[in-house]
């Protein structure tokens, strides 16, 4: 009685794909200005800053700035 999982449907609602999103936002930004410190390479500093700003909206407070 097994059961072939390659015909099985993949159900992915929208709120997971959210959340996934999210946590690889979020490791990206922090794995990139850790990587900066490591290496020195300004890009890096630049494009973790990026993903963590882009990643801000998804929190709770949204867009609020303080």
């Amino acid at each position: 009685m097994a059961i072939d999982i390659a015909a099985a449907p993949a159900s992915l609602d929208a709120g997971t794909l959210f959340v996934i999103a999210i946590c690889v936002t979020a490791l990206l930004g922090l794995f990139l200005p850790f990587a900066w410190t490591q290496e020195r390479i300004r890009v890096l500093a630049w494009w973790g800053v990026a993903y963590l700003l882009g990643g801000r909206p998804a929190l709770p407070g949204g867009l609020a700035i303080y």
